[in-house]
């Protein structure tokens, strides 16, 4: 049976071009597969945000783990990251870019499951980055949702 979990976090700030607003890190030992990717703009700056899978995974500081949607679920690994001590960097092929509307509230789904199936196998990462040129992001929600267990092709 596979588990679904959810993580939240926010990005107060803005970031450089191509730098990460965020990183969903798999586990050690266990595949993910990544349900659902959300964001929502906590000013009126707008901005592009893209995903990217990581060429080199962050040692974060800032750390959100999933919340179980099925009580008794067992505690995951995988991880979303807001901070690193070494930040990230991602590939150049991006999955999907969308421009952020320049009102606050503004959202984007930037993944949701009936896209198909995003697969990070364990020790891999999938990076939430600034696609457009400049600093741009005056702060950022980034919700996700994944699957952990035995996973089906949807």
């Amino acid at each position: 049976m596979a588990h679904r979990y959810s993580a939240s976090i926010n990005r107060a700030g803005p970031v450089n071009s191509g730098a990460a607003y965020a990183e969903m890190l798999a586990g050690a030992t266990k595949s993910i597969s990544v349900r659902s990717v959300s964001v929502t703009a906590a000013s009126a700056t707008g901005g592009e945000v893209a995903l990217v899978r990581a060429s080199s995974i962050g040692t974060g500081t800032s750390i959100a783990t999933g919340l179980a949607h099925r009580s008794g679920s067992p505690v995951t690994a995988a991880r979303l990251q807001s901070a690193w001590s070494s930040a990230p960097t991602g590939a150049v092929s991006v999955f999907r870019s969308e421009l952020l509307p320049s009102a606050t509230g503004g959202q984007r789904e930037l993944w949701h499951e009936d896209d198909g199936p995003l697969v990070l196998e364990p020790g891999t990462s999938l990076l939430l980055i600034n696609q457009a040129s400049g600093i741009h992001g005056g702060g950022l929600r980034i919700n996700v949702t994944w699957e952990e267990g035995p996973l089906s092709d949807r």
